[in-house]
Formats: C-alpha cells, structure tokens, sequence
C-alpha cells in the first residue's frame, strides 16, 4: 500500500494549492527525522499517545488554515473609508503585494530572527483587512521562527503561502 507521506505527495501534485486540505500525520514516534519528513511534506503532525492540548492545537491550525477572508470585517471596513468596497479592495491587493515581499524576505532571511520580523509585519494589517488566515499563519511563524528549527519554519512559511493564494482567491471570488 501507499504510506501516508506518499498519499499527502499525490494529493499536492493533484490539486492546485490554495486547495491543499491542512493534513496531519497520526503516528507512534516523533523522532526528529520523521518529524523533518512531515514538515518537508508540508504536513503536522500528532504522536501517540495523543494528548489532549496536542490534538486540540492541530485542530485549530486546522480550523485556520480553512477561514482566510472575513466578510464581516471587510463590511465594517468598507463602511469606514470613502470608496467603500472598491477601497477595501485596495487594500487587500497592497496586503497581497505586502505578503508577496515578506514571503520574499523569508527565503533571503540569514537569521529565524530576520524570518521572525517578516512575519511579524504581516500580522496586524491582515488582521485590519479581515485576512485572518494570513495573520494566523504569520503568527505560527512568529513563534516558531525563534526556535530556529528550519524544517518547521518552512512548513509555517508554506501555509502562509497557501493561506495567500486561498485568501487571494476569496477576494477575486468577493469582486464584481
């Protein structure tokens, strides 16, 4: 049979990727070279035996990953600036261009404290604009930066990708 890592390959050779489904490992070891492999796959991942808090924060970078344009925002949003929706819209393509460049500082980054300040200029004004997918994956790069784990940096850095081109495509859906 196909194992697990093989399975998720396939998946994002399939599908195009603001659609790759936030996918998790279940597994009895979390040895450092197994837990590499999942995040150079762009998976998380749970060791047994699961604990709750465990469990419970896959499931929320889960539940991110899937909310990326708040509606109810961009409205309040709009209500405030002259232009309304047609303003928002500008600022959500300056946000885009401003993950686009912070994205960009990431991959030159020579320190997890250069990736660190990337992120966390995203984090505020996604927020602002409703894109809480991408200030949830700034974050998760804001805390897991420091650590100066590079495998699991790339795999936060990877989902604010996704959560850019899923966030992205919400905004081109939400226009006249």
């Amino acid at each position: 049979g196909m194992g697990g890592l093989e399975v998720n390959r396939r998946v994002r050779e399939i599908l195009p990727r603001a659609l790759v489904p936030h996918v998790a490992a279940m597994t009895a070891s979390a040895f450092a070279e197994e837990r590499r492999a999942f995040a150079a796959a762009g998976m998380d991942y749970v060791a047994k035996p699961i604990s709750r808090s465990e469990l419970a924060a896959v499931l929320e970078r889960a539940r991110a990953a899937s909310i990326r344009l708040d509606e109810s925002t961009l409205r309040g949003l709009a209500s405030l600036v002259d232009g309304g929706s047609a303003s928002v819209d500008g600022f959500l393509d300056e946000l885009f261009e401003s993950v686009r460049v912070a994205l960009a500082q990431m991959e030159r980054a020579d320190s997890p404290e250069a990736t660190r300040r990337a992120a966390h200029s995203l984090v505020g004004s996604a927020g602002v604009c409703g894109a809480f997918g991408i200030s949830r994956a700034a974050m998760a790069i804001e805390r897991v930066a420091p650590k100066g784990d590079p495998a699991e940096t790339r795999l936060r850095v990877d989902r604010l990708r996704r959560a850019l081109e899923g966030t992205m495509t919400e905004a081109r859906q939400r226009r006249p």
